[in-house]
């Protein structure tokens, strides 16, 4: 193992011996458990935690909730232009981590990593150890192995490069609890009231879902292989640029049961942030909708704006990030 990655990976016996009986989770919380101790940034901004505020509002039959969480507005109004980036060390890469950073190293390639400005108690941040774009293609596979060590307990989620993720320079994933995430525990009413069954055979389902705030389509299966077949035909049909280099702008959430599979719930995006955020004055809406948010948790690190938000502001902001109807639909005729 290179020096430099051995040095970011945190030596502690009970997390060797969770690791070797494959419970990744609980070694994870250990992890967090130590960094709070370790690392002062992190352990003040998890204590934050504690002053953050969180309300919801009843949308179409299902719940929506808003989180006040001013720690979040550097991630939300960060600047991922390509200037900015080029100007600016990678965050992500071994050599760039604060000293007092530890993580876990899983499967040789990644390291997961306590995210310094967490969103939940339990945030994790999963980085590719060489420095590689923010590229979802060929590493979907990779996705799907990382939610199975998480087991039941975490939700794996991706965040595309023009549409959430704060380092679209190095290819990373983030988990948090998947009871963090309101989308999983309404998943059923959601799909049973507003989904269109696409496949439905005895190693998979395919369902297209319009909630009326969000499309996205919805795979579960035992079989990855299967689940990687129909993500890469959404792909396809949702990728107009030659250049390899080029993703469509997606976001993407992953659980796995021993039971049923994986579940994937695949959104397609049309823009990252909506106008509010370029507004002035009252208009004005500070929000950067990503993975967290299109799972049921809207962050808004300025509180004028969580005290105003409401169901039409909310469902005008979404209905600027999502594609047209006509656009979700070549979507649809791919998978059916």
């Amino acid at each position: 193992m290179k020096t430099q990655l051995k040095n970011k990976i945190i030596s502690d016996s009970k997390i060797n011996a969770l690791l070797n009986a494959n419970r990744y989770s609980d070694a994870a919380i250990k992890l967090n458990l130590l960094q709070k101790k370790e690392w002062k940034i992190f352990s003040d901004n998890s204590s934050a935690l504690k002053n953050v505020k969180q309300r919801s509002i009843q949308f179409n039959g299902y719940k929506i909730h808003f989180q006040f969480n001013p720690q979040r507005l550097l991630s939300s109004t960060t600047d991922v232009s390509d200037r900015a980036i080029k100007s600016r060390k990678c965050f992500l890469c071994l050599n760039n981590l604060p000293e007092e950073q530890k993580g876990i190293l899983i499967e040789d390639k990644f390291i997961l990593l306590c995210n310094p400005f967490p969103i939940f108690n339990h945030h994790f941040t999963i980085i590719y150890t060489e420095h590689q774009p923010q590229l979802i293609n060929n590493h979907f596979l990779d996705l799907l192995s990382l939610a199975k060590k998480m087991n039941d307990r975490f939700a794996v989620f991706y965040n595309g490069p023009q549409c959430g993720a704060s380092a679209p320079d190095h290819l990373h994933f983030q988990t948090v609890e998947k009871k963090c995430l309101p989308i999983f525990d309404q998943l059923n009413l959601i799909k049973n009231k507003f989904g269109k069954l696409h496949k439905s055979q005895p190693n998979i389902s395919v369902h297209s879902i319009d909630d009326g705030l969000r499309k996205f389509i919805l795979l579960q299966s035992l079989n990855m292989q299967l689940i990687e077949n129909y993500f890469h035909k959404i792909y396809t049909v949702l990728n107009k640029n030659d250049d390899e280099n080029y993703e469509p702008m997606l976001n993407i959430l992953c659980t796995y049961n021993g039971d049923t599979g994986w579940t994937v719930l695949v959104f397609s995006r049309s823009q990252h942030r909506s106008s509010h955020y370029f507004n002035s004055g009252e208009s004005k809406i500070v929000i950067s909708p990503a993975s967290v948010d299109l799972g049921g948790i809207c962050i808004f690190p300025r509180e004028e704006d969580y005290a105003k938000i409401g169901t039409e502001s909310i469902k005008e902001i979404f209905s600027e990030i999502f594609p047209r109807e006509i656009e979700f639909n070549k979507i649809i005729s791919a998978i059916a």
